[in-house]
């Protein structure tokens, strides 16, 4: 499994409802690009 697979897995075991899968999933698509877009590309 991926980490990714892992990290979603996690979130879908831990939220009591679909809500708070869905806002779990956003905290981390927003934090996944904020640090994209501080990282700077080769």
């Amino acid at each position: 499994m991926s980490a990714l697979t892992t990290l979603l897995n996690t979130y879908r075991n831990a939220a009591v409802s679909e809500r708070e899968k869905g806002t779990y999933f956003e905290e981390l698509i927003v934090t996944s690009r904020s640090t994209a877009l501080r990282t700077p590309t080769p």
